[in-house]
């Protein structure tokens, strides 16, 4: 064999075994990101929380929130409170991954004093819980926790109007919306707490900001709070990928109504809908299953706006219909 044919032989040899190793690398369930996106992506049958590969470096992250795919996993928006910004603002998504170290770490963000992250919910949304649990609660690197403002944003029409009706202001007109602070011993937010006597799943959420409130200087290495992952212990969990169902796919005629509408979607799946309609103040008047193309009769209710809810293959569209 002569040296050229040699050479490229093993240039090729080594190209397959760097494409193997990149393969196997890429397709294990050995990160932040693989551990909470509810899917088997090394093919040992076992997903997230379940899988032993994430339990190694989790900490108690699956004790705290059992589901992967309750985890934030989109990065919205970071604006650093300090000269220095975390380059690396990526780790606070995912499972909970702090590698114990106390400088910068692609396993957490710093915040800076002052700075904020958005991070979103892309296969699950966070939801009531109808009790004065915690609902969602966040990572934060350290023994004790740094005092940072939390903010959530709707995920439907619904939920904003039983915001704006119980006073929850949005300071910065952003659509975040403020639930108040977590510091020292208090890891999480009762959604609960601040909006009281909405059914348990009736107010959802897609997004989070954690805002740290300043108290102290923009020196060292990690200023501000230190931010690993935030997971949605009430949630209501989506197909992976897809986040709602497409307003526009369903039809809800007439509208305005003076007596029935017909409730009509483009799907394919013959599933019946369940749906729930509320009036502006919250209070569930009526709920059931309707089938696609079918009547529904609503002559008890009063002249006026209301809300309709539906779910369909575990995702939910909200509507406003009006009585005429």
């Amino acid at each position: 064999m002569g040296k050229d044919v040699f050479k490229s032989v093993m240039t090729l040899v080594c190209l397959v075994f760097m494409s193997l190793s990149y393969a196997q690398e890429f397709t294990a369930e050995n990160n932040a990101i693989a551990c909470a996106d509810g899917i088997d992506n090394d093919g040992d049958g076992r997903i997230d929380c379940i899988d032993e590969d994430c339990l190694g470096f989790s900490g108690q992250a699956c004790q705290i929130c059992t589901e992967g795919i309750t985890f934030a996993d989109e990065l919205i928006e970071f604006q650093s409170g300090c000269a220095f910004v975390d380059p690396e603002p990526e780790g606070a998504l995912g499972m909970s991954d702090y590698d114990g170290s106390t400088n910068d770490s692609p396993t957490f963000v710093a915040l800076g004093q002052g700075g904020f992250i958005k991070l979103g919910f892309t296969n699950n949304l966070l939801a009531n819980s109808g009790n004065s649990g915690i609902d969602v609660w966040v990572f934060e690197v350290g023994p004790s926790v740094e005092a940072s403002d939390i903010a959530l944003r709707p995920a439907d029409d619904y939920t904003e109007t039983q915001l704006i009706n119980s006073g929850v202001p949005d300071v910065d007109s952003d659509g975040f919306y403020e639930f108040g602070a977590i510091g020292g011993a208090t890891n999480g937010i009762d959604i609960d707490d601040v909006l009281m006597g909405f059914e348990a799943g009736t107010l959802r959420f897609d997004a989070i900001e954690i805002k740290d409130i300043p108290d102290g200087s923009c020196g060292g290495t990690t200023p501000g709070a230190d931010i690993d992952a935030v997971c949605a212990l009430s949630s209501v969990t989506l197909s992976t990928g897809n986040k709602d169902l497409n307003t526009s796919s369903i039809t809800v005629y007439p509208n305005p109504f003076s007596s029935k509408i017909k409730l009509q979607h483009n799907r394919s799946s013959n599933t019946p809908m369940a749906y729930k309609i509320y009036n502006m103040q919250g209070q569930l008047l009526l709920n059931g299953l309707v089938n696609n193309n079918q009547e529904l009769a609503l002559n008890n209710l009063q002249s006026g706006l209301y809300y309709l809810t539906l779910n369909i293959d575990s995702k939910t569209v909200s509507k406003k219909i009006l009585k005429i």
